[in-house]
C-alpha cells in the first residue's frame, strides 16, 4: 500500500468518525441540553423533570441513529 492511500484511508476513517459523532451524539446532547433550558423557562424547581424527560428522548435519538 503506498503512503498516499494510506493517508486516504486514514482521512476516511477520521471523517467517518467526525461525522458519526456530529450526526449521534451532538443531537442528542443538544435534545438533553434544550429540555433543562425549558426546565429553567418554565418550573427552575422540576429541572430533575425535564432531565429525565431530555435524557429519554435524547437516549431514543441515539439508538435509532447509531445503526445508520
Amino acid at each position: 500500500m503506498s503512503s498516499s492511500s494510506q493517508y486516504s484511508s486514514n482521512l476516511g476513517v477520521f471523517r467517518a468518525i467526525i461525522v458519526g459523532w456530529l450526526v449521534v451524539n451532538v443531537p442528542a446532547i443538544v435534545i438533553i441540553g434544550s429540555s433543562l433550558l425549558i426546565a429553567a423557562a418554565i418550573e427552575p424547581q422540576a429541572w430533575w423533570l425535564f432531565l429525565s424527560v431530555g435524557f429519554i428522548l435524547g437516549w431514543t435519538w441515539w439508538s435509532k441513529s447509531v445503526p445508520r
